[in-house]
């Protein structure tokens, strides 16, 4: 028997979310892990730093490390429009790029790149985790997803 069940994109399906709030429950949702991440990340760190947020939603992880003392840049990305939107309608001091990750060739390199719960939305993460290496960031750059 054929299953003819459609599922919806990923970036529709978020965009919607945005609309209608739930953004801030994935917000809640993350914050403990998302807070571990950083941490690590951060724990060694020394020098000032940019920042991405791949899959940045309303840009709440953006704003909390454009308030790190060594963070001189934090910006984020993301396909939905609907959540980009409401990250410049929040934050109008960071930069939010609405664009599907793998076409995407930002016009600076950065020193960390953090992404939750992304990947596994792509055909081909390993295509991904190769275009931000390649272009994305910078020689002694980390991720963290």
């Amino acid at each position: 028997m054929e299953n003819n069940l459609k599922l919806e994109n990923p970036v529709d399906f978020f965009g919607k979310w945005a609309e209608n709030g739930k953004d801030e429950g994935m917000e809640k949702g993350h914050a403990k892990s998302v807070q571990f991440m950083l941490n690590k990340i951060l724990e060694n760190q020394k020098s000032t730093f940019s920042f991405i947020d791949a899959g940045c939603g309303n840009g709440w992880v953006v704003r909390q490390m454009k308030n790190h003392s060594l963070c001189s840049y934090s910006s984020g990305i993301d396909g939905a429009k609907p959540m980009i939107e409401k990250a410049k309608s929040i934050d109008s001091a960071n930069d939010y790029f609405n664009y599907d990750l793998m076409k995407w060739i930002p016009n600076q390199k950065y020193n960390i790149v953090h992404s939750m719960e992304v990947f596994y939305y792509f055909e081909d993460p390993l295509a991904l985790l190769k275009k931000i290496n390649q272009s994305w960031m910078e020689d002694s750059g980390k991720l963290i997803f």
